[in-house]
């Protein structure tokens, strides 16, 4: 596999293919973007498949790489995204900025658990969830 330069923030993921394999031996290398994969994994898989937060990110790596797109969930993108037609990506970036300053905030103050899960990001930083 060719090396990408050090600034190229796209990982390459092998893929297996189904039916007829590719010349390379059998799988196929795929580009993904691994923008906001930790907070997705973090807010989507990590509760739901009990997987530690790299583990949720490597399996969204791997559904984007299958063409998969991440929505956010509703409760949260009601909070975030009121308008229907609000780009994807910027509404997680959105949240992540929250996350970023509940978690600052919260260990200057002494309250930061590591056992804390998005609902308590979005209580801490005053928002509830409906």
């Amino acid at each position: 596999m060719k090396q990408e330069p050090a600034g190229n923030r796209k990982k390459v993921l092998p893929l297996v293919t189904q039916g007829i394999p590719p010349p390379s031996g059998g799988r196929e290398d795929v580009k993904v973007d691994p923008k906001f994969t930790s907070l997705i994994g973090f807010a989507k898989y990590k509760d739901t498949y009990g997987l530690a937060v790299h583990q949720a990110a490597a399996l969204v790596i791997a559904r984007r790489a299958l063409g998969c797109k991440e929505k956010m969930p509703r409760e949260i993108k009601r909070l975030l995204a009121p308008k229907e037609g609000q780009p994807h990506l910027s509404t997680w970036g959105k949240l992540f900025g929250i996350v970023k300053a509940a978690r600052k905030k919260a260990r200057k103050s002494g309250d930061y658990k590591k056992s804390w899960t998005i609902e308590n990001y979005l209580t801490y930083a005053k928002l509830k969830i409906a």
